[in-house]
């Protein structure tokens, strides 16, 4: 090194103003100390503790000598303790949000109150900056957010904008790829930093899509610091948590929006079984037993029982069919349909169905919704699964309220003396309980009655029961 300048070692870690800061200090006659980065004859970095001091003759500074002592390894073991701090402090604010959130999910009652809720404990924590909630339009797939927070709707509505340049946008891959997505935002854009991140996380539930969260943050190593599946999973408990309170909606709302849509050659389980065998399929009830394919009854005109089961022995859509009752000319069969359906599309949704028939290639089917719900993300849904589905009215009424007294009112009427006489003795009897407490047999002694006489009317107080409990509205 002897006669090169200090330059030669330079690492370019420090810029102009450090350097002009350190000449400034011992030309001045001052002694400089602190720490900075060299280069090796190798070419590696490494940390040095330095002190340079001037040396003056007449007052005049005209020599420096500079002690300089290694200290990579203390700097390496200090920048992983603070790496791994800063991991453990992201983490742990993560985790927080994440509580926040989950805890908001249970206590809230609608979907505003969801997406509120959500953007609200993503903003207010120092990792993140802004936090939206957004869904995709049908025709030109443009993103318009329903709730945000951690800035205004014009500065969101920018950078959505900004974001949603690029081809697929990450909105498209999110939902494509049911996975979340992250890229780069400009700062222009949202007018506090010169760059940042987002995230966009799919809203999905059994395939049901509730749209896509977005996640703005300064930091840009906020999101390598966090696992992909947590917010895999955070999407998930968000559509699942919308699905539920939806749900509830539909069963409890009062104002609900009925919708009607016409089936043209749809490519659907049970329309494929009406167009096969030419016949009428209508849904009369679904049953969900915790199966992501719910149970359902379907009864089925102009077409022999054994070509029905021969047909869904055949279908790789149907899993099971069970003949269960046949009317005259139409039979009751209870279907486990495998492939996604009309139906499973309305349950994750959250809607009610209240009519469903198809004949041949063509059908109707009726369903209601809780006009607080999203209304347009279940025709969005229908529309974009099934091409030959077309909605051709949309009616919003009050739902008819039945009261318990009402509908014990309305059921007892519907009795006859006898009936109710027999129902009652059988409950305080103990006949209902297992093992029973008194036989049939007994329970008709205690009415003075045969037992052929009792079971007749127990058996029509039961049949009245159980319409009033059926009848009406197929699934939700």
């Amino acid at each position: 090194m002897i006669g090169e300048n200090p330059r030669l070692w330079q690492s370019g870690k420090h810029g102009d103003d450090f350097y002009a800061e350190l000449w400034g200090q011992i030309t001045s006659g001052s002694v400089w100390e602190g720490e900075l980065t060299n280069r090796r004859k190798s070419g590696e970095l490494l940390w040095i503790d330095a002190t340079i001091a001037p040396i003056t003759e007449d007052g005049e500074v005209n020599r420096f000598v500079a002690i300089e002592r290694d200290i990579t390894e203390r700097k390496e073991h200090e920048m992983r303790i603070e790496d791994q701090n800063k991991r453990l402090t992201v983490l742990n604010n993560t985790n927080q949000v994440l509580r926040d959130i989950n805890r908001e999910l249970v206590a809230a009652s609608t979907r505003g109150e969801i997406e509120a809720a959500v953007c609200e404990q993503f903003a207010s924590s120092d990792l993140f900056d802004v936090a939206w909630i957004g869904s995709q339009g049908l025709v030109d797939g443009t993103v318009s957010p329903n709730s945000w927070a951690g800035s205004d709707i014009g500065s969101v509505e920018n950078h959505v904008e900004a974001m949603c340049k690029a081809d697929p946008t990450p909105v498209e891959q999110a939902l494509e790829d049911q996975n979340p997505v992250f890229t780069d935002v400009e700062g222009d854009e949202l007018e506090t930093v010169d760059n940042r991140r987002c995230v966009v996380v799919p809203l999905t539930y059994h395939e049901a899509e509730y749209g896509v969260l977005g996640v703005v943050t300064s930091d840009p190593h906020a999101f390598d610091l966090i696992e992909r599946d947590v917010f895999v999973e955070l999407g998930q408990t968000i559509a699942d948590a919308i699905s539920a309170v939806e749900s509830k909606q539909t069963l409890i709302s009062d104002s609900v929006t009925e919708l009607e849509f016409r089936l043209t050659d749809v490519d659907e389980p049970l329309a494929t079984m009406a167009a096969q065998l030419d016949c009428t399929v209508t849904v009369e009830d679904v049953v969900d037993d915790g199966d992501e394919n719910p149970v359902q009854y379907v009864t089925v005109t102009e077409a022999e029982p054994d070509a029905v089961t021969e047909y869904a022995a055949g279908s790789e859509a149907i899993g099971t069919v069970e003949h269960v009752h046949t009317y005259e000319d139409t039979a009751l069969y209870r279907l486990s349909v495998e492939q996604p359906s009309i139906v499973t599309t309305l349950a994750q949704y959250g809607v009610s169905i209240e009519s469903f028939s198809i004949t041949g290639t063509t059908g109707n089917l009726v369903a209601q919704v809780a006009s607080s719900n999203d209304i347009r993300s279940v025709v969005n849904a229908l529309r974009t699964t099934y091409d030959g589905l077309t909605l051709i009215a949309q009616r919003e009424h009050e739902r008819e309220v039945q009261t318990e007294a009402a509908f014990r009112k309305q059921l007892t009427a519907a009795l006859t003396e006898r009936q109710r006489e027999a129902a009652r003795t059988a409950h305080f009897a103990g006949f209902f309980d297992w093992p029973r407490e008194h036989s049939g047999e007994e329970v008709a002694s205690m009415m003075d009655i045969s037992q052929t006489t009792f079971t007749q009317h127990l058996r029509a107080a039961e049949r009245k029961l159980f319409e009033a409990l059926f009848d009406g509205t197929v699934a939700t």
